[in-house]
Formats: C-alpha cells, structure tokens, sequence
C-alpha cells in the first residue's frame, strides 16, 4: 500500500520541485526595490527632523544676546547654570 502511495505522491512532488525552481529564477524576485522605496523617507526625515536638532543643538552652545538674540560665540554657560542647584 505504501508502493502505490509513493507513486502517487512522486509526479505531484516533482511538479511542485519544478514550479519552485522557475519561481526561484523568477525576473520579479530578483530585483529588491526596497531602497528606491526608503530613499524618499530617509530625505524627509533628514530634512524635517534631523537637520532641525542640529540647529536645536548649535543654538544651545552660542551666547545670548542683550535683546534676546543669539551672538554665535561657544559657550557652555547654559549647561554650567544647569548643572548648579539653584535655591529660591
């Protein structure tokens, strides 16, 4: 009984092994478009939200101007007055 269930089993096996080796050779699964796909989103996170921290971070080290502006001098003057307690 098992003879006449393997000669049944064996052309449907072999059918199968041939499908999934044109599929393997397939033009379409060759190709990842992933990149293409991501490109556009790493521009625009780049553009709206890193480049913003940048200039976040630039501003936290220049020294404040009499009239509320930014004179574009290092300091560390804001961090130095965050790191001492304050008591009021």
């Amino acid at each position: 009984m098992s003879e006449t269930q393997d000669e049944n089993t064996r052309p449907k096996q072999n059918f199968l092994l041939k499908l999934a080796a044109k599929a393997r050779g397939a033009k379409y699964k060759k190709a990842n478009p992933g990149p293409a796909y991501a490109y556009p989103m790493g521009l625009w996170f780049t553009l709206f939200f890193v480049v913003p921290l940048i200039i976040i971070v630039a501003y936290s080290f220049m020294k404040r101007d009499v009239y509320g502006g930014v004179l574009r001098e290092f300091t560390l003057k804001a961090y130095q007055q965050m790191l001492v307690p304050h008591t009021a």
